[in-house]
């Protein structure tokens, strides 16, 4: 069993980044398919507490249902995002957050940034710049906005997360809730909106499961022993890959400055873990 946060959250932001190339190959109402991939993640992430015997103060503060509120939209409004405009752009925007949380994690989680973390933030965001920059679609406006509005929600619902870690309660009972609240929400729309065939309901239980249930679990185990920032630090391989795969699968080869992107981030984040003061005691 893995139980290094590093290796867990790197696993995390791999599994994460299928999301896009999966949503773009269901033809399905963003609404439909956000409620499925968290009706199977909640039924994924049920059987996880009740195979290790917790999820004891599930919905019980306040805290927890606005980081859940956030969580929620956030998952609805990338699904919108990835189908209105490229996956690039949407990750790329999504992960943006992490300036958010940056500027956050000081004043109210009490983990202020070194000014390594500061470097490591902003040579990141520029490599996943040059990663998608020849891709991004500045002209698709609405989706651009959504993924904007993805980036500020994923940095308060991580900062909700941890704020619950620290104090010893579950983050995953956020993301569970979560996921209840979506699949009330995106359910419905199958009314309106169902899979074509049989290769699609695949599709669907696979996203809800690999880059969903899964890595979520992974995420929130992780983040009991990891600050906010380093959390979604590790995770960047999620925009990393997500604008890898289309490459690979569709038979693109990358561009030059797109493999220059995605070697500086990955430079980044090693530079951030693997030197001298890289990783301080965050235990919560």
């Amino acid at each position: 069993m893995i139980t290094n946060p590093t290796v867990i959250l790197v696993l995390a932001g791999i599994l994460w980044s299928f999301s896009g190339i999966l949503i773009k190959s269901i033809a399905l109402n963003a609404l439909a398919i956000a409620g499925v991939r968290s009706a199977i993640g909640a039924i994924l992430q049920i059987g996880y507490f009740k195979a290790t015997g917790s999820g004891q103060t599930f919905g019980k503060n306040k805290l927890q249902w606005f980081g859940a509120a956030c969580l929620s939209a956030n998952t609805i409004a990338l699904v919108n995002a990835f189908q209105m405009t490229k996956a690039a752009n949407a990750v790329f925007l999504h992960f943006g957050g992490v300036l958010l949380v940056a500027f956050l994690s000081g004043p109210i989680l009490h983990e202020k940034p070194t000014r390594k973390d500061w470097l490591v933030v902003t040579v990141a965001i520029i490599g996943m710049f040059l990663l998608v920059g020849d891709t991004f679609e500045s002209r698709a406006l609405t989706g651009n906005l959504i993924g904007v509005f993805c980036g500020i929600t994923m940095a308060l619902s991580t900062i909700c997360l941890r704020a619950q870690a620290k104090v010893g309660q579950s983050a995953l009972e956020q993301v569970l809730l979560a996921n209840l609240m979506t699949a009330a929400i995106g359910l419905p729309f199958l009314t309106i909106s169902l899979p074509h065939s049989l290769h699609e309901w695949w599709l669907l239980l696979v996203l809800g499961v690999v880059p969903w249930g899964l890595p979520d679990i992974l995420y929130c185990n992780a983040i009991t022993k990891v600050r906010a920032l380093r959390a979604l630090l590790l995770c960047f391989l999620d925009p990393v890959l997500t604008a890898v795969w289309p490459f690979i699968f569709m038979a693109e080869a990358p561009s030059t400055p797109a493999m220059i992107g995605a070697a500086i981030v990955s430079i980044a984040i090693f530079y951030r873990e693997y030197t001298p003061g890289g990783t301080p005691e965050e235990t919560a």
